[in-house]
């Protein structure tokens, strides 16, 4: 709406003021009235907060007196003798002052227009208040009187909207007493004129109040009232006497044409009179318009019965569909593009048009079939069908659109079409092809596209689904994504939304370089460009490619082209949205998790990812510039980084745990979990164990050998002998190695040190923090509690390998075994000691 101009807030306000204040019959209905004093006071008021546009100063009452004694104010009745009176707002009134009201009337005006340069005074109604105010604040009330009426603007649908009138009509009904035997209905529109209907008779019930009203003129010639005279009747849900809103049915007859109708209306109660005038003059005036919740509501319903004199049922109206239907009417087989589904399939419902009008469609699953129901309707050329209605939002949830011409496919007849509406959650809006096969068997299930593709029964079917087809169809609405679909390769539709995810990435990866070296983490830096493009990078090695965002599987693809250096190429895939973890953008990624499958000219290597943002400062403000591109947990016996302010536990403190999720070569091939920003776990506890039950395993072999000999009390002289046992110690080192790597009783996890309560208290702080969710807490703290498992079992392992009867040429190799077990453990070594 356009903001209310000076000259119709003044119109406005005058109506208002002209239907509330009291009528002034007398001297002593006004004068003695409270509402004269507390108007009275209001204008006093408006006084001490005037500005004069000239002097930017308030105007005295004489000042004002002068200026309402000029022409413009006379003509108005306005005499300033009495002044005193018209703002008195205690003490006894003179009896020979008359029209105050109107004399308080033209003052309230005169302050309205006056001084509208610096202050916005104004005066409205609200709830039996009469407000004044100045801008938006409310600096008076007035209490407005009652007459022991009620008043409701009774709101209805037009049917027949001429002269490009609004929809919505209205009319206002005024209700005498605490019944509604004494009830009053005036329109004011084109549909009544300026009708006006009386209740001839009511009847109340529980929550349910019954008029029937009529108009017209009891004195006039009896013929001529018989044509003037129109009835309704208003069925109302009333549930107390106070409701502020009240909804029932209209029914009657047009007063222009006397046809029979009927419609929902809205009843909405005011307080007073003037609030309801004031309403109604707004809209006649088109300075505003019907609540849109009321326009909402009543929208089309409104049932408009056909005059005429009908002989026969063929004279009904719609009975030409009727006829129709006949050739119409029998069972089809339905076939459409699913476009709800992961991967597209060819839908097949049972679908049945009755004679009556109803259509009753069998989908879903053979085992598990649903019914939808709905009605069909006719044009000369398209006959459509609705499906599924919703009461809830009174519309039908599908819509079939189908050529009344018919095809022939596989010498049965088939109607051409389109389908549009929404899935069954009522969130996804989809459309596409649809064909209705003639079929007296029809079945439920789905096929595949290739399926479809293959059986050369469906060869019209399916070049009429994919657009192949010469009947032509709004292409717009049903091709953009079924030309798309694949029929041998179903490949995922790439979105180009990727500069979403432009910017600056860390890429961990655990890998080698060569054959014979060991395993180490390797920090490249991702860049991706708001095109697609990227580059992957580290100190000496630089790989170029393009990164792709999968909507349909949810996942982000980078591929990477061969480089110069090492003749290398591969592809990294980061999966993005599983359960509750939606990523929609950059900002949203913490890290993700994500497999890299590599190709060179010596090897193919698959290995585990994390794709960290590298602006993030979740990890502890972490200065990423600062951290080296090469990670390692060193195995060798005289080498510990403890002393290295910023080895490897450093940085996989910083990382929650990132280093020690990726070390290992056995969890290449592990399954990655799919939830992005998931908390780091340590290795399950069968991937960490197993090494170490390898181990346990061979040393055992080596225990029954030797007790064999000892109790023989003999010697291994056999130089064969002496290289499998020496080579079976040598292999048990290689396992105890390669438990350690992959976590097997590991003292610290993300730099913390599982065996102290503190620390792991620390540690839970820190991720609740991070608003790590509960469960996820939980399950990491069940990995915890297995690593203190592993501790114990490392110990009580290593203390009877101490104590194991050796002989002695081996006596120093197998102690070797406990001493590596206390270098890769060197938490062991005091507790044994």
């Amino acid at each position: 709406m356009n903001e209310e101009t000076l000259e119709e807030r003044l119109t406005r306000v005058r109506k208002l003021l002209e239907n509330c204040l009291l009528p002034e019959e007398t001297s002593e209905v006004y004068n003695l009235h409270t509402l004269r004093f507390q108007f009275a006071e209001g204008l006093r008021i408006f006084q001490e907060m005037s500005r004069n546009p000239h002097t930017h100063k308030r105007d005295s009452w004489t000042t004002i007196r002068d200026n309402l004694a000029t022409p413009d104010y006379v003509h108005d009745g306005f005499s300033t003798t009495y002044l005193n009176e018209v703002i008195r707002i205690k003490g006894d009134p003179q009896p020979d002052r008359k029209y105050i009201r109107s004399k308080q009337i033209t003052l309230a005006l005169y302050f309205i227009s006056h001084y509208a340069a610096l202050c916005r005074f104004d005066i409205r109604s609200d709830r039996g208040m009469l407000l004044f105010y100045n801008g938006e604040d409310v600096i008076h009330r007035c209490e407005l009187p009652k007459d022991g009426k009620r008043y409701y603007l009774l709101y209805f649908w037009r049917q027949q909207n001429e002269n490009d009138q609004e929809p919505v009509g209205y009319a206002l009904l005024t209700r005498e007493g605490a019944d509604w035997e004494e009830t009053k209905l005036t329109f004011s529109d084109p549909l009544y004129l300026n009708a006006v209907f009386t209740a001839t008779e009511s009847q109340l019930s529980t929550n349910q109040v019954y008029i029937q009203m009529r108009n017209g003129n009891d004195g006039a010639d009896v013929a001529e009232t018989a044509r003037a005279t129109s009835y309704l009747q208003l069925s109302l849900n009333v549930f107390h006497d106070q409701q502020l809103i009240i909804l029932g049915i209209l029914s009657g007859s047009q007063r222009r044409t006397g046809d029979a109708m009927a419609g929902v209306v809205a009843l909405i109660r005011f307080e007073t009179y003037a609030e309801a005038m004031l309403e109604l003059d707004a809209y006649s005036r088109s300075l505003k318009q019907p609540p849109v919740e009321i326009q909402y509501f009543l929208a089309h319903q409104r049932l408009e019965i056909a005059s005429g004199d009908f002989q026969s049922l063929a004279e009904l109206p719609r009975a030409r569909e009727v006829r129709r239907l006949q050739h119409l009417a029998g069972k089809y087989q339905t076939y459409f593009v699913h476009p709800d589904r992961a991967k597209h399939q060819i839908m097949r419902y049972n679908l049945e048009i009755k004679l009556s009008g109803e259509v009753v469609c069998l989908y879903g699953d053979p085992d598990n079939e649903s019914v939808m129901t709905g009605i069909v309707r006719y044009t000369d050329e398209v006959v459509w069908l609705e499906l599924d209605f919703l009461p809830a939002i009174q519309a039908y949830r599908v819509r079939y659109l189908l050529y009344t011409k018919s095809e022939k496919f596989n010498h049965r007849k088939c109607l051409l079409g389109i389908h549009t509406g929404l899935n069954k959650g009522l969130t996804i809006p989809n459309t596409g092809r649809l064909i209705l096969e003639e079929n007296p068997k029809p079945v439920v299930g789905a096929m595949s596209v290739s399926e479809f593709y293959r059986n050369h029964y469906f060869a019209d079917h399916y070049r009429f689904l994919m657009g192949n087809h010469e009947v032509e169809l709004n292409r717009a609405l049903t091709d953009a994504f079924l030309r798309e679909i694949p029929v041998e390769a179903e490949e995922p539709v790439v979105d180009q939304g990727i500069a979403r995810f432009k910017g600056y990435y860390d890429c961990y990866v655990c890998d080698r370089h060569g054959e014979e070296d060991i395993y180490k983490i390797y920090r490249y830096v991702l860049h991706i460009q708001p095109d697609g493009q990227l580059t992957l990078a580290r100190a000496n090695e630089q790989f170029n490619g393009r990164a792709a965002l999968h909507q349909q599987t949810s996942y982000l693809q980078i591929h990477l082209e061969p480089s110069e250096r090492s003749g290398s190429l591969g592809t990294l895939l980061f999966s993005l949205n599983f359960g509750s973890s939606k990523i929609r953008r950059r900002t949203d990624i913490q890290h993700l998790f994500g497999v890299m499958a590599k190709l060179n000219n010596r090897r193919t290597e698959a290995m585990a990812v994390i794709l960290h943002r590298a602006d993030d400062e979740t990890y502890r403000h972490l200065d990423i510039s600062t951290v080296q591109e090469e990670f390692v947990r060193h195995l060798d016996e005289n080498y510990r980084d403890d002393s290295d302010e910023f080895g490897f536990d450093y940085y996989d403190q910083k990382l929650l745990g990132g280093l020690s999720f990726l070390m290992g070569q056995m969890y290449r091939l592990i399954r990655l979990p799919r939830t992005p920003n998931r908390v780091f776990r340590p290795r399950k506890d069968e991937c960490r164990r197993v090494n170490f039950y390898a181990a346990c395993f061979l040393m055992n072999q080596l225990k029954g050998q030797f007790r064999k000999e000892i109790q023989k009390k003999k010697q291994f002289d056999s130089p064969q002998q002496l290289y499998q046992i020496r080579e079976q110690i040598s292999r048990i080192k290689e396992y105890l190695k390669e438990a350690c790597r992959h976590g097997f009783a590991a003292e610290r996890f993300a730099g913390y040190a599982v065996h102290s309560p503190e620390q792991k208290k620390e540690f839970r702080s820190e991720l609740v923090r991070l608003h790590i969710p509960a469960k996820q807490l939980e399950e990491l703290e069940k990995e915890l509690i297995g690593l203190l498992e592993d501790r114990k079992l490392l110990i009580n392992t290593v203390r009877k390998w101490r104590e194991m009867l050796v002989p002695e040429e081996f006596a120093h190799d197998v102690s070797g075994i406990a001493e590596l077990a206390e270098v890769l453990w060197p938490y062991i070594r005091p507790i044994l000691a």
